[in-house]
């Protein structure tokens, strides 16, 4: 008999997200693990859900490779998101030497 990670990877390759999103929350509040948690991301209907999965997940194992890279992945995305490329930032500056040197005090 197969044991429940894999009934839900079953279930989410399928396309039966709702039903492993159920799966999850019951097994989730019985007995949460690491593996669990990382499931549960991989369901989530939001980035910021999606963090909260995986925080939980590497909080029960901080070790937990695929947790840890997923999570690395979306908060270096979050980052790009909210800084602007270089150019960006210096697009509307002048040219060098389009303005003229402040004159030196005497």
């Amino acid at each position: 008999m197969p044991d429940s990670l894999t009934i839900i990877r079953e279930e989410i390759a399928k396309g039966h997200v709702v039903r492993a999103r159920k799966i999850l929350r019951m097994l989730l509040e019985e007995t949460p693990t690491a593996p669990l948690w990382y499931l549960a991301s991989t369901v989530c209907e939001s980035p910021e859900q999606e963090l909260g999965c995986l925080r939980q997940a590497l909080k029960i194992d901080p070790n937990h490779l695929y947790a840890r890279e997923r999570y690395i992945e979306l908060k270096k995305a979050r980052r790009e998101e909210m800084m602007p490329p270089l150019m960006v930032l210096v697009e509307d500056l002048p040219e060098p030497g389009a303005v003229p040197a402040p004159e030196p005090d005497p």
